[in-house]
């Protein structure tokens, strides 16, 4: 059975946090800090556009309480180190 946006649903900002510093972490060491450096602020830039877009959804009324979940994630991302 396919329940409509459950999977969208399941954003955790723990393996979000996770999975990017990681990534950033991987660049670092296998092609230094300048580009890692372009990578976390290509990634700082990417989840304020997103967190825009979901406070603009949540704004026109669409699925409420899983945009604040986002935007509220998407807070918590940036504002990590």
């Amino acid at each position: 059975m396919h329940h409509e946006g459950q999977s969208s649903g399941q954003v955790s900002t723990r393996r979000m946090i996770h999975f990017n510093t990681s990534k950033v972490r991987y660049f670092r060491k296998h092609h230094g800090r300048g580009q890692a450096l372009v990578l976390r602020i290509a990634l700082l830039i990417m989840f304020a556009y997103q967190m825009l877009l979901e406070s603009a959804k949540w704004l026109a009324g669409h699925q409420r309480e899983m945009r604040a979940l986002r935007i509220k994630t998407y807070a918590v991302v940036l504002r990590q180190d």
